[in-house]
């Protein structure tokens, strides 16, 4: 219990970061601030829904580090919504991807645009970190509306360990400069950037930590 405990607060611990970082970021491509978008000027930069859905992942790590007799009521209408956002936001990118169709949404949100190249260079986050956050989401949901979580946790725990080793072999990629492993194939797919792999780890992490085998079945059942 107290181990559970201590797991769940690290969780919250992780989630609240990644909220934060994420923030930043965003922070900086409204009032076009690069040296809040990367850690190096010449590595790819974390684009704004990307880190938009940063924002909405830490939170769904919050509320599932909340002990399981707390998460109802708003926890269990945020989750569902969250995931959705997620799902939305990412899907309408990878088909952006796929049939080349040019999306200018970010620059509703920035203050002096910065996208001066190509659409196939800077528009689109990497096509892993769509896949990941679209894994992630749709996890969420399996997650809070399944009948048994006895029976599904273990699937849910291989998805966070999943984001971590996403996020570990992208910063391997970063440390032993080979851009295949930060998933950066031109013409194919952009690069997944530095602040984004520490943050799939963060995330992974948390989600990790905020999951537990003896989820009350019969509560959660009740209150959805």
């Amino acid at each position: 219990m107290i181990g559970h405990m201590h797991s769940s607060r690290i969780a919250f611990s992780l989630g609240l970061t990644v909220i934060i970082v994420a923030l930043t970021v965003m922070f900086g491509w409204i009032f076009n601030i690069p040296i809040l978008l990367n850690f190096h000027t010449g590595w790819t930069e974390m684009r704004f829904f990307t880190a938009f859905c940063f924002v909405c992942s830490g939170g769904i790590v919050l509320l599932l580090s909340l002990s399981p007799r707390h998460l109802r009521g708003i926890s269990q209408l945020l989750l569902p919504i969250l995931a959705f956002v997620i799902l939305l936001i990412m899907v309408s990118l990878l088909l952006a991807s796929i049939f080349h169709v040019d999306m200018e949404i970010e620059s509703l949100f920035v203050l002096q645009p910065r996208v001066v190249l190509p659409f196939n260079e800077a528009d689109l986050p990497s096509l892993s970190t769509m896949g990941l956050f679209i894994l992630f989401a749709s996890t969420t949901l399996v997650h809070v509306f399944s009948p048994d979580m006895q029976d599904v946790v273990p699937r849910l725990r291989s998805v966070g360990w999943f984001l971590c080793i996403a996020g570990a072999t992208a910063l391997s990629g970063y440390s032993l400069g080979m851009p295949f492993l930060f998933f950066s194939f031109p013409g194919y797919s952009n690069a997944m950037s530095l602040p984004t792999a520490v943050l799939f780890v963060a995330l992974g992490t948390g989600y990790l930590l905020s999951l537990t085998p003896e989820y009350p079945q019969e509560d959660h059942r009740n209150h959805i």
